[in-house]
């Protein structure tokens, strides 16, 4: 089927056909000269509709080189994403490795003829910027390759306009004719955060200046006045937004199962009560006494959240394990959930709950797959696959970090939060790893908590979208929850 998109039929023929909102997305992007935003949430196809976008661009405004910058953990995704929606003839490089050879791979795709293929370069963000002890950087070379099309994916990675990656964005965005900047979540903290993903879209939305748009939509005082005090004209930031953007909700569009969540109460043993309740009032009178900061009661928060877990961590960084409580419940919530016949996903925040599970694991003869923040990136897709088609591997332990973006864990219905961390945006991703496009049954999460303690308050913070640092420095006293 030929696309139509108003006010002039462009040629392109679908590989796959997408949905309707996907259509009207397209034409958002055709529209605003194929410069715009795709703030579709995960699971509603926003990598599908800018490589169909791609393929537009290629069949009728000589697109020819396009360059996807994504998180690593996304990255990935896009080459089989590619093959499977895309008809147009491509070629797909992805750039990895040290910065030395990122730079070799890039001289060597500029000597390439031009075969008439639309040639994808694929990077991460962090590789955008860096540069070689001599000679030219990753950026100047992007730069000197010039791509027609340049797509941020997940964009909210340069929404701090300071950051080396986000100003390497934007000067390299500059030179593309068209842009685009995808993510289901734009604004993770403030409205703010829009800033430095609409700089690198198209810098004549808000301008080029960080703090003449700071102080344009925003009040601010205190030392140096960096403290921010009230926001001001947020229907003028809202009005640029939104006309400079295509939005869906997977509630909008899809008929997914629904989610379901439960609390699994665990009782903590006498010495981690003792610990916790110790620890506690310490940080509550360092809070009072001394204004903490944000950070410093955010490391308060971790440390809390390891005794709930059953572990410290001593001043020489060694693990000293001093209660299963946690464990003992999830190992016969985990027996529960696989006599169902289900498989399971375990979200974890940290690493040593992770390998307490894992050696559990191993004892049963469980098969199960990992992925963690120090697994391989050429092996993510693997081990996911693994966990997707094999119905012998009934497990997956995913570190929060790792497991949160650009993975598709439909395949279980089924997920528990063994320990969480702060992030609402974590909070959020995770969950549509399982409930997205495929899945068929209702999705349930289990969250293991500790009554009264800061796991409550955790899950309290994320399921009112409030910073759990900002709950604790107005009212300390919360820690004894």
């Amino acid at each position: 089927m030929n696309i139509s998109l108003t006010p002039q039929k462009l040629r392109y023929k679908y590989k796959t056909e997408p949905y309707s909102h996907q259509k009207r997305a397209l034409s958002k992007i055709h529209k605003l000269n194929g410069q715009a935003a795709l703030f579709m949430e995960m699971g509603t196809g926003k990598t599908k509709v800018a490589i169909d976008w791609a393929g537009i661009g290629y069949h009728n405004f000589g697109v020819r080189k396009v360059l996807i910058v994504a998180p690593l953990s996304v990255l990935g995704v896009w080459p089989r994403q590619i093959r499977q929606h895309s008809n147009v003839p491509s070629r797909i490089f992805r750039l990895s490795g040290g910065t030395s050879i990122r730079v070799g791979n890039l001289q060597r795709i500029l000597r390439l003829p031009d075969d008439g293929k639309l040639t994808y370069v694929l990077i991460n963000y962090e590789g955008i910027w860096r540069s070689p002890q001599s000679g030219p950087g990753v950026e100047a070379l992007i730069r000197k390759w010039k791509p027609d099309l340049v797509i941020f994916d997940e964009s909210h990675r340069i929404k701090s306009p300071t950051a080396k990656q986000s100003k390497a964005a934007w000067r390299i965005a500059r030179d593309a004719r068209q842009r685009l900047i995808l993510t289901g979540t734009p604004i993770t903290k403030a409205p703010l955060d829009v800033f430095g993903q609409f700089r690198a879209l198209d810098h004549s939305i808000f301008g080029e200046n960080w703090y003449s748009f700071k102080f344009t939509f925003g009040i601010w005082g205190g030392f140096g006045k960096y403290q921010l005090l009230r926001y001001r004209n947020l229907d003028l930031l809202i009005e640029k937004v939104r006309a400079h953007s295509f939005r869906i909700k997977k509630t909008q569009c899809l008929d997914l199962p629904e989610k379901v969540f439960q609390d699994v109460p665990v009782t903590l043993s006498d010495r981690a009560l003792r610990l916790y309740k110790q620890m506690s009032e310490q940080a509550i009178i360092e809070i009072e006494e001394t204004h903490a900061t944000a950070t410093i009661v955010l490391t308060k928060i971790l440390r809390l959240q390891q005794i709930t877990s059953g572990f410290i961590k001593d001043v020489d960084g060694n693990i000293r394990i001093f209660d299963d409580s946690k464990l003992q419940v999830f190992k016969d919530l985990l027996e529960d959930v696989l006599e169902e016949g289900q498989k399971v996903v375990v979200f974890f925040r940290f690493i040593p709950d992770l390998r307490r599970v894992e050696e559990h694991l191993l004892n049963k003869g469980i098969p199960h797959r990992i992925l963690s923040g120090s697994v391989p990136d050429s092996q993510r897709d693997s081990i996911v696959q693994d966990f997707q088609t094999d119905p012998k591997v009934k497990v997956f332990l995913a570190q929060i970090q790792a497991g949160s973006e650009g993975i598709e864990l439909f395949a279980a219905s089924v997920a528990i939060y063994y320990s969480m961390n702060n992030s609402l945006l974590h909070w959020q991703q995770s969950q549509d790893r399982l409930h997205r496009p495929g899945q068929t049954q209702n999705v349930t999460y289990y969250r293991l908590i500790a009554p009264r303690t800061v796991d409550s308050l955790t899950y309290k913070a994320l399921d009112e979208k409030k910073k759990i640092a900002d709950l604790v420095i107005h009212d300390p006293l919360i820690l004894r929850h």
